[in-house]
């Protein structure tokens, strides 16, 4: 069974303080569990998965965004409709 810990998004921060750590290392391979090993260019690979990790933040940040401002507009929307039209409506 997996590390459900494992599977929980780091920040920005975090991945960006792995990386710099990360830089002043040299190494070539990585051996993880299961039979996961890279065994060469592991220092691009590392830098690769963490830019990757980078770009889906980003991306995902904008979609929450999005939709946080979506939402937004329509309360103040519905805020607005029903402050105006509620005494017509209610006669």
């Amino acid at each position: 069974m997996y590390s459900y810990p494992n599977l929980i998004p780091l920040s920005k921060k975090s991945i960006l303080e792995i990386q710099k750590a990360v830089s002043k290392k040299n190494f070539y391979a990585m051996y993880g569990a299961f039979g996961k090993y890279i065994l060469r260019d592991a220092k691009q690979a590392l830098n690769d998965s963490m830019n990757r990790c980078l770009e889906i933040l980003k991306i995902v940040c904008r979609l929450i965004m999005m939709v946080a401002f979506r939402y937004c507009l329509e309360k103040t929307y519905d805020n607005i409709r029903y402050t105006f039209m509620s005494p017509f409506i209610c006669r």
